[in-house]
């Protein structure tokens, strides 16, 4: 177009006073910037008629390239609405919301609502926009009776403004419905849980009160394991340790009634033994003095150990003796042995005066003297017999070793040296013999002091039998019926 308005390509202008009257003309700029503007300046063609349709409009003077301060005319651009609509797009995911393109003089330039082209922008709406432009921030405003998060952006290059409305009731429409459904999925997962927690309460329970009532027969002697499959490996691990606890209480039980038993025939046979004591005692008195009559010292002497022997062997009373009493006893039983074999026999005992009134298991050292002069010395010949006695305290536990020089064993017969025969009545065969035998001083060991206590035999380096033992210091232990003074080992 001139700068008189005429060979116009759209809505023309017949006179230049026209073209001055338009209302982008003020804002033209004398230098050449476009102007950009909208309103109804397209033709479109419908039925043969020529209608004006909405479009964006750009228009900027034409200088004259020999006079650049003369104006030969105007340049307009047209942006039809389909091509806005294709760069910005229509396709909002809720109808609600909307984009608007406002120009510089409020005008809205282009909206995805078809209506509001070509209008203007509400003064105070327009206020907020150009109060927040180029930040794009967002505020909380009404528009039209409806809560709007707005958003704008202007642009430095054009002065345009987007402006997006977002409805805050459409937006969290989706969220409530969200919300809702994830409380009802919460209350149904809560129910659906304290079932599954009932079900599995009730489930493991039952087995547990089945075996508590299991428990509650054994006080009445129902020691029956149970029998069947568990419903899961915890419970099936309470069945097996129920079952192995059956089995040790029957095992105890068994041992308890043996132990019982054999109690109650070593006082019958002690009754036995006892049936004139005074009687013995009167008899062997009777020897002693008619062997001092007789001027017969050595046997005399002879008779009196063995009273003293027999007394200590068969006498009631406390199981635990002080160590100075069993060696006193010990040394008894050698003197006797002594008058047989004379200074072939030679003892030696090394043990702190310290340790004598220390309480330990009564006849603990003669059984195994003992048996190292009958099985292992007196087939010896052409050399002395040498027993070596060594006793020591090491922290709570005093420490045995008794070595020989005798003919030892094989691995063979140590082994079953120490096996006790629990079906063997040996106090019926040897109710007046001193010795008890290895076995039988292994299981009074154990039974006294413990299973992890006993006699270990080896090879000694005198060329016999080496005999070790270890047995815990009781100083809580009564001695001869009275509790030792001062109740602590030194």
């Amino acid at each position: 177009m001139d700068n008189k308005g005429e060979e116009a390509f759209l809505q023309p202008f017949k006179k230049n006073s026209v073209l001055k009257k338009s209302f982008w003309y003020p804002y033209l700029d004398p230098k050449g910037s476009i102007v950009w503007s909208a309103n109804k300046v397209l033709y479109q063609t419908e039925d043969g008629k020529k209608a004006l349709v909405n479009g964006i409009s750009g228009i900027r003077m034409i200088k004259d390239y020999d006079a650049p301060r003369k104006n030969i005319g105007y340049m307009f651009m047209i942006i039809p609405k389909e091509a806005t609509e294709s760069v910005i797009g229509n396709d909002l995911i809720n109808h609600s919301n909307k984009i608007q393109i406002i120009d510089q003089l409020g005008n809205i330039v282009y909206s995805t609502d078809s209506s509001e082209f070509g209008k203007k922008l509400s003064k105070s709406l327009w206020a907020d926009v150009h109060a927040t432009k180029h930040n794009g921030s967002i505020k909380k405003k009404d528009v039209q009776g409806k809560e709007m998060y707005i958003s704008s952006y202007t642009s430095t290059y054009s002065n345009w403004t987007v402006v997006t409305y977002i409805n805050i009731a459409d937006t969290v429409k989706d969220l409530n419905t969200i919300k809702k459904s994830t409380i009802l999925i919460g209350i149904f997962g809560i129910m659906a849980s304290l079932l599954l927690t009932a079900f599995f309460s009730w489930s493991l329970s039952k087995p547990i009160r089945s075996l508590a009532l299991r428990l509650s027969k054994i006080k009445r002697g129902n020691t029956l394991p149970h029998r069947g499959q568990a419903n899961n490996r915890e419970v099936e691990i309470l069945y097996k340790s129920f079952n192995s606890m059956l089995n040790d209480l029957e095992e105890t039980i068994k041992i308890l009634s043996y132990k019982q038993i054999r109690e109650e025939q070593a006082q019958l046979i002690a009754m036995k033994a006892q049936f004139q004591p005074h009687f013995l005692y009167n008899s062997l008195n009777t020897i002693y003095y008619n062997a001092i009559m007789e001027k017969q010292n050595k046997v005399a002497h002879m008779v009196l150990s063995l009273s003293d022997l027999l007394r200590y062997s068969i006498q009631p009373g406390s199981d635990f003796v002080a160590l100075r009493e069993d060696l006193e006893q010990l040394n008894r039983f050698i003197e006797l042995q002594r008058y047989r074999y004379e200074d072939k026999l030679q003892v030696e005992i090394n043990v702190e005066d310290a340790l004598h009134h220390i309480p330990i298991m009564k006849l603990l050292l003669q059984p195994i003297v003992e048996n190292a002069i009958s099985h292992g010395l007196e087939s010896v010949k052409g050399r002395p017999w040498i027993i070596q006695i060594s006793i020591t305290k090491e922290e709570n536990l005093l420490q045995f070793v008794i070595e020989d020089n005798g003919i030892g064993m094989s691995e063979a017969e140590m082994k079953k040296a120490l096996e006790f025969d629990r079906d063997r009545n040996e106090l019926d065969e040897k109710i007046l013999h001193t010795g008890v035998g290895l076995p039988n001083l292994q299981h009074r060991i154990k039974l006294i002091y413990g299973d992890q206590y006993g006699l270990h035999l080896s090879p000694s380096v005198l060329g016999g039998l080496k005999v070790q033992f270890n047995i815990p210091i009781l100083i809580n232990k009564m001695i001869g019926g009275l509790e030792d003074e001062n109740n602590v080992s030194r």
